[in-house]
């Protein structure tokens, strides 16, 4: 039987810890709180697992982020519109084309119209979830190697101004 409850996802046993203790016996009862993995790959794989086994009546990921913008401050929670995807398509280094760089769509959707197809940006697609956080203009960057220092963070805010996080 399916539980149609929330489903939270953590990349790390560490998140999930952290947002676990503040939630108390009665909480626990309305939400689930999962691990998901760490990376796209990863964290797609077991999401559509859980999303398969629990049928959840919505999906959020929570995780720990770095910092593209002073507005963003590590240790808050942000809820963002937008998610771009950086480090899929052809190339690398200065040679790098992003999948939609090159016309390609990361999802081509079986009916445009039905499910939407998107590039390196994925939109929220439900406008009517609740906003759990502070809303935050700009978009979620999601990479699969953090940047390793001060300033390679500035080359992908430059690569990416409406980069938040």
């Amino acid at each position: 039987m399916p539980d149609c409850l929330p489903l939270l996802v953590f990349p790390t046993q560490h998140e999930l810890a952290l947002v676990e203790a503040e939630l108390s016996a009665k909480e626990r009862q309305h939400i689930l709180c999962r691990l998901c993995g760490f990376g796209p790959v990863a964290a797609a794989s077991r999401t559509a697992t859980l999303v398969s086994l629990h049928k959840p009546n919505v999906v959020l990921l929570a995780g720990i982020a770095g910092s593209l913008d002073p507005r963003c401050q590590i240790g808050s929670s942000y809820e963002f519109a937008a998610v771009r995807s950086y480090g899929i398509g052809i190339g690398t280094g200065e040679n790098f084309q992003s999948a939609e760089d090159v016309g390609w769509k990361q999802w081509q959707g079986e009916n445009e119209q039905v499910n939407g197809c998107f590039g390196d940006v994925i939109q929220r697609t439900n406008p009517h979830t609740k906003s759990m956080q502070k809303s935050i203009e700009g978009e979620l960057l999601s990479v699969c190697a953090a940047s390793s220092s001060p300033e390679e963070a500035e080359i992908r805010k430059k690569q990416f101004p409406a980069g938040m996080a």
